[in-house]
């Protein structure tokens, strides 16, 4: 009953939950046996993630850039497009983070909102996510001159490259706000939320090819078989190539 009150994912995360909990009591010889293995979770079925295409993302983008409201939040819609950065580690991002001769920006914290509202840095949970990334010549363009806008940094380079005109980091209820008027823009785009760019990003990378590590890596994934899971479906199908390869490895 508790299951079936639940999504299928929830279920799930609850089951593994139980069974250690019981499996501790088990050996622990507090009961005779884990009732929870009586006990089968709903499978999930797993949906092909919703993307943009190409002629989507460059209509939002060109329309924030040209409102004047929503300008300054176009470098986030950038990076988060062309990296496939969570939310919260965009809002994270100080400019010592950020290498823009070399092209590279360093992921070693994320912006987090409590439920009490209150804004914390946390640095990635896991080990991957903690990891550096290339970026485009339009992000290196677009950050460097949000930079030469800056009126004084600090030597180590401390500040947040995102800040409210309070001079405070940018809540993500802010970026949520701007996103949906952007689609208020462009009526003719269907609504998606902001992590659909995330995964429109990896989705674009597997269908041109790119090994599937290297999109694990660069969205901070700790294990591949995740990656695999979510966008696989846009893994290209070389089955026809094989034959060709298999008759040049064995001549």
């Amino acid at each position: 009953n508790l299951y079936n009150s639940l999504t299928p994912n929830a279920a799930k995360k609850v089951h593994v939950l139980l069974h250690s909990a019981f499996q501790q009591a088990v050996d622990l010889d507090m009961l005779r046996k884990n009732i929870i293995h009586l006990v089968k979770p709903p499978k999930i079925v797993q949906k092909e993630p919703e993307i943009f295409n190409k002629k989507e993302i460059h209509k939002l983008l060109q329309t924030c850039l040209k409102s004047k409201r929503l300008a300054k939040y176009y470098p986030i819609f950038l990076i988060a497009t062309e990296t496939g950065m969570r939310r919260g580690e965009i809002l994270g991002l100080r400019w010592k983070d950020i290498d823009l001769k070399k092209g590279t920006i360093y992921i070693c914290q994320q912006l987090q909102q409590l439920s009490s509202s209150k804004i914390i840095f946390e640095t990635p949970k896991t080990k991957a996510g903690h990891r550096k990334i290339s970026i485009t010549p339009n992000i290196i363009s677009t950050m460097a001159t949000l930079k030469s806008l800056e009126k004084s940094i600090d030597i180590k380079q401390e500040l947040l490259c995102f800040r409210s005109k309070n001079n405070t980091p940018v809540r993500p209820e802010a970026i949520e706000r701007a996103w949906k008027e952007l689609f208020s823009l462009c009526p003719d785009i269907p609504y998606r939320n902001f992590h659909v760019l995330r995964h429109t990003h990896a989705t674009l990378l597997l269908a041109a090819g790119i090994p599937i590590i290297e999109v694990a890596r660069r969205l901070g994934h700790s294990r591949v078989s995740h990656t695999l899971e979510l966008y696989g479906h846009a893994i290209p199908n070389y089955d026809d190539k094989i034959t060709k390869k298999i008759t040049q490895i064995y001549g």
